[in-house]
C-alpha cells in the first residue's frame, strides 16, 4: 500500500509538470513514423493512447481519421479516462494499435503493463512505443531502456515482431506487431454439439489458423482435441439459479410465445411430463394479464448474481471471443456469457440447428453481438423474430455438412444391398409409433410388396437395438452406433446412405434436410404422436418441396415408397418425388433437375465451405482480417 502511494504521489508531481508542454513536437513525427512503416493503419483504425499530456496529443491522433480512447492515471479532460495502464477497463482485441509516448517508462508494473496493452490490442495489432534512451531510473521514470530489444522482452508474452525502431532527440521510437494468437473460448453445452465442432474438423482448422481455442463442455464430453478444456458443468452456477433457467424461466419464455404451434407443442409435452408445469404455465399466464412472461424472465435473469466461477475461467484463459454454439434456453452458457458481458468480450452466438430461431426459445440475460446461421432463411427468422441488425448476422451454413460434400469410401458399404430405402428415428416426443412402422415395412419387403432392403437408422439416444435383429428385411445402419460419436466417418458413411438410398422415411430428423440438399427424396410420417401432419413450425417450408411428401397413415406409406422405388419413369400420375405432373395431353412434365437441393439451400448452405466462413467471423469479431 505504501509503495502504491508513493508512486501515485510521484505520477501526479510529474504530470502536472509536463500538462504545459505541447505534444505536436513529439505526435506528428510519430504518427508519420507509425504510417511509414504500418501503411494499412491508414485506414480508419482503432486506436489506444496511454498516458497523453493533454486533450491536444488526443486531437492530433484523430486527425489522422483514426477513432481514440485514451487513459491516464490523472486526467484533464473528460475524453481522457482515468485508469492505469496495468488494469485497462477495455474488453480484449480491442485495438489496431496502442500509442505510448513516453508512458511505458512510468509503469509500476512493466511487465504487468505490457501484458496488458497486449491483451486489449488484437492479435496482428500494432504497438506504438516511445522511451527516454539509456536514461537513469527514478522515482517517476522508474525503467531504463537501452535499445528497442528491452521493448520486445517486455512484451514478449505477445510475441512480438519488431517493425522498425530509431532514435530521434535522445529519444527510442520502436513499432511493433504483436502476433499473439486469437484467444477463443468456445462453449458447446451438449454431445450434440461437440460432435458438430469435432468430427466436422471445425475445431482443427480454428487451431491450425493460430488461435488458441479452449473449450468448455460437459465433463463427459472432455477431452475432445482442443488446447484447454473446462468442465461446463461447474460453470453454471447453483441448483437453484440452473432450476430457473432450465425449468421456471424457459416455461416463462414459452407462454409468452405460444401464439406459435411450436410452442404450444413444448408446453403440451411438458404437461404430460410433471405436474408442476401445469402450474408454472397457470403462473405464466396470469403474469401475461399484466406483462410479457419473457420481459419478467429476462429482468430476472439479467439480475441474478453473476457466477465467479464462470468469471474466473475467463479470466484466466484470457478469453478474446466467446463462441455460443447453441441459443437454448437452458442456461448451460448463460453463466459465461454473462460474465463476456462483464468482462466486455464480445460474445457470438452459432444456431446449431436451423431451426433453432423458430422453435428453441429466445434469450434471456444476454444476446449475442453476432449471430451466426445456417442460411437466408435463418438470417431473417433472426431479424423478424429477434430484433437482430442485418449486419449481425453471418450466413455461413452448418460445418458438420462440408464433411458430407465429398464422403470417402467405406467397406461397410458393401454390407447393404441395393435399392435401399432408410427409416430415420427420431426420439419418441416427435413419433411415438416408431418401431410399429419399422415392422409394418420390414413384413411388407418380406412379403415382396417393397422391392428393396430396409434400413434403420436409430436416433442417436436410443440404446436398445435388439429388436431390429429379429425383424425380416430390416437391417440395422452399419454406421450407427449409440450416442454422438465425434469422427468424421460419421458424416461421411451418413452422406453415402442419403445419397444411395431410395428415399428416407422419417417422423421428423434433420436428415430429411440433409437428404434434400443430397437430391434424395423424403416420406414424413404425419401420423401418431406429436408431430402429426407436421405441425411444427420448421417442418412447414419443406412440405411444399418436390421430393418431400407427408404420409397420412401407413398403408400410404407403403405407397409413396412403392411410388419412389418406380421414379423417375413414373409420369402417369402425379409424382411427388421429381414433380412429374400429368398434363391435358398425357404426358408427364418434371420438375427442373436438381429442384430438391436447390429448395433446400435456401435453409442450407451446402458447398464445403461453411468451416472457413466460420473461422472467418470470428475472427471478424474481434477486428482481424478474415484468413
Amino acid at each position: 500500500m505504501i509503495a502504491r502511494v508513493s508512486y501515485l504521489a510521484a505520477q501526479y508531481l510529474h504530470a502536472r509538470a509536463k500538462r504545459g508542454k505541447f505534444p505536436d513536437f513529439r505526435v506528428i513525427p510519430a504518427t508519420t513514423f507509425i504510417l511509414t512503416h504500418a501503411p494499412e493503419l491508414a485506414r480508419r483504425a482503432r486506436v489506444l493512447d496511454v498516458g497523453p499530456r493533454s486533450v491536444r496529443e488526443v486531437e492530433l491522433l484523430e486527425a489522422q481519421g483514426w477513432q481514440v480512447d485514451a487513459f491516464d492515471l490523472f486526467p484533464t479532460d473528460p475524453r481522457i479516462r482515468r485508469a492505469d495502464m496495468a488494469r485497462l477497463p477495455v474488453a480484449p482485441a480491442s485495438y489496431d494499435l496502442a500509442f505510448l509516448s513516453h508512458a511505458l517508462e512510468h509503469a509500476q508494473d512493466l511487465r504487468a503493463a505490457a501484458d496488458e496493452i497486449g491483451r486489449v490490442v488484437r492479435p496482428g495489432g500494432h504497438v506504438y512505443v516511445e522511451v527516454p534512451l539509456g536514461a537513469e531510473p527514478n522515482r517517476h521514470d522508474r525503467h531504463r531502456f537501452d535499445g528497442p530489444d528491452d521493448v520486445v522482452r517486455a512484451f514478449v508474452a505477445s510475441r512480438p515482431h519488431l517493425v522498425a525502431s530509431d532514435v530521434r532527440g535522445g529519444a527510442l521510437r520502436v513499432l511493433l506487431r504483436l502476433d499473439r494468437p486469437l484467444r477463443v473460448g468456445l462453449v458447446l453445452p451438449d454431445d450434440l454439439h461437440v460432435r458438430n465442432w469435432v468430427a466436422s474438423g471445425l475445431l482443427a482448422m480454428l487451431q491450425a489458423r493460430g488461435h488458441h481455442v479452449t473449450v468448455f463442455a460437459p465433463a463427459r464430453c472432455l477431452p475432445c482435441g482442443a488446447s484447454m478444456h473446462e468442465a461446463l458443468d461447474w460453470l453454471q452456477g447453483g441448483r437453484l439459479r440452473r432450476w430457473l433457467r432450465r425449468d421456471l424461466l424457459r416455461t416463462a419464455v414459452f407462454v409468452a410465445r405460444r401464439h406459435s404451434p411450436v410452442y404450444r407443442l413444448k408446453l403440451a409435452l411438458r404437461r404430460r411430463r410433471a405436474r408442476r408445469y401445469t402450474a408454472q404455465e397457470a403462473f405464466w399466464r396470469a403474469v401475461y394479464l399484466v406483462v410479457n412472461p419473457e420481459r419478467v424472465a429476462r429482468w430476472v435473469d439479467r439480475h441474478l448474481p453473476l457466477a465467479r466461477r464462470a468469471r474466473r475461467a475467463l479470466e484466466d484463459h484470457a478469453i478474446d471471443v466467446l463462441v455460443v454454439a447453441t441459443p437454448l434456453v437452458d442456461g448451460a452458457e448463460t453463466e459465461l456469457a454473462h460474465a463476456a458481458r462483464r468482462l466486455r468480450i464480445p460474445v457470438i452466438g452459432q444456431a446449431a440447428t436451423y431451426d433453432c430461431l423458430i422453435s428453441k426459445g429466445a434469450w434471456l440475460g444476454y444476446r449475442p453481438d453476432r449471430l451466426l446461421v445456417w442460411g437466408e432463411q435463418a438470417k431473417r427468422e433472426a431479424m423478424a423474430l429477434h430484433d437482430f441488425e442485418p449486419s449481425q448476422v453471418v450466413v455461413t451454413g452448418p460445418p458438420q455438412y462440408d464433411a458430407m460434400v465429398s464422403p470417402d469410401a467405406d467397406p461397410r458399404h458393401e454390407a447393404l444391398g441395393q435399392p435401399f430405402v432408410l427409416v430415420a428415428g427420431t426420439t419418441q416426443a416427435y413419433w411415438a409409433g416408431e418401431r410399429d412402422l419399422v415392422r409394418l415395412l420390414g413384413q411388407a419387403t418380406d412379403e415382396g410388396r417393397i422391392k428393396a432392403q430396409i434400413v434403420y437408422r436409430p436416433h442417436p439416444m436410443q440404446r436398445e437395438t435388439g429388436w431390429v435383429c429379429e425383424l425380416p428385411g430390416v437391417t440395422l445402419d452399419p454406421f450407427w452406433s449409440p450416442g454422438w460419436r465425434w469422427q468424421a466417418a460419421e458424416f461421411s458413411g451418413l452422406a453415402w446412405l442419403l445419397r444411395h438410398a431410395a428415399c428416407v422415411v422419417s417422423g421428423w430428423s434433420t436428415l430429411v434436410l440433409e437428404a434434400a440438399l443430397l437430391d434424395t427424396p423424403s416420406i414424413l410420417v404425419g401420423f401418431e404422436g406429436a408431430a402429426a401432419l407436421g405441425d411444427w413450425p420448421h417442418i412447414e417450408p419443406l412440405k411444399s418441396w418436390p421430393g418431400i411428401t407427408v404420409a397420412k397413415d401407413p398403408a400410404d406409406v407403403l405407397r409413396r415408397i412403392e411410388q419412389a422405388l418406380r421414379c423417375p419413369s413414373h409420369t402417369s400420375d402425379p409424382c411427388w418425388v421429381c414433380g412429374a405432373w400429368k398434363s391435358p395431353l398425357g404426358f408427364g412434365l418434371p420438375s427442373p433437375p436438381h429442384a430438391l437441393p436447390l429448395h433446400a439451400q435456401r435453409i442450407a448452405r451446402f458447398d464445403g465451405r461453411a468451416r472457413e466462413r466460420i473461422c472467418g467471423a470470428i475472427e471478424a469479431a474481434v477486428g482481424r482480417a478474415s484468413a
